[in-house]
């Protein structure tokens, strides 16, 4: 078993079975999250996924949320 991977992180379908076939190869599993400034509805189901994942695998999940606001501007 690795030690760890990151994982682009939704919530949504894809990447929640994702992350559940990583727990197979890795200890830990890096959820990343980006925010472009719009569109904040999905957090709540990304957060309430995240909440499910770490209450059935205690340990194994960390989140971390980012702001990309500033860069996705310049497109």
């Amino acid at each position: 078993m690795g030690d760890s991977v990151a994982l682009m992180f939704s919530g949504g379908v894809d990447s929640s079975v994702a992350a559940l076939q990583l727990l197979d190869d890795y200890q830990t599993i890096h959820l990343l999250t980006y925010s472009n400034g719009y569109g904040h509805y999905a957090f709540s189901r990304t957060r309430r996924r995240v909440q499910e994942l770490a209450q059935r695998h205690p340990g194994r999940f960390v989140h971390f949320e980012s702001s990309i606001k500033p860069f996705f501007e310049e497109i």
